[in-house]
């Protein structure tokens, strides 16, 4: 044949694995995947099964008072303690000078993980460093 030029073959490297087969390391990372996935799912079925459930159990961080354009801003963290899940979680702040109430503030959050902490703000008008803040989780629901 004329004008034609075989070209070489190329050569198959002395490790190669035949066409099909699977090469001993894909069996040695897919075992290894298939123990961390059956573990995952061993705890995750151990928690939702005998982990105890305790209602949700709030406890507060309050920050530094900031004043800011007439308002005083007080930055609160709320965790919940609890091994259930809190969702619409409504926290009020009261201010109170001698037994009176002298400014009450509310915020919502939206969902409060067990065992995990949310920041959020509360604004007050009055000064909350001449008065004694009060806070308490007035409700949630369950999600």
């Amino acid at each position: 044949m004329a004008g034609k030029t075989e070209q070489p073959k190329a050569k198959m490297p002395n490790a190669a694995v035949k066409e099909g087969a699977a090469h001993p390391v894909e069996w040695i990372v897919g075992a290894i995947s298939m123990l961390i996935i059956s573990g995952l799912l061993g705890f995750l079925l151990y928690d939702a099964i005998f982990a105890p459930s305790e209602p949700p159990r709030f406890t507060y961080d309050i920050g530094k008072t900031k004043r800011t354009d007439g308002t005083f801003r007080i930055p609160v963290a709320i965790t919940n303690r609890g091994t259930e899940t809190a969702a619409g979680v409504h926290l009020r702040g009261t201010l109170e000078r001698n037994g009176a109430v002298v400014e009450t503030s509310e915020i919502e959050f939206d969902y409060v993980p067990r065992n995990s902490m949310r920041d959020g703000v509360l604004f007050f008008s009055a000064d909350p460093d001449t008065a004694h803040l009060r806070l308490m989780v007035v409700g949630y629901d369950n999600p």
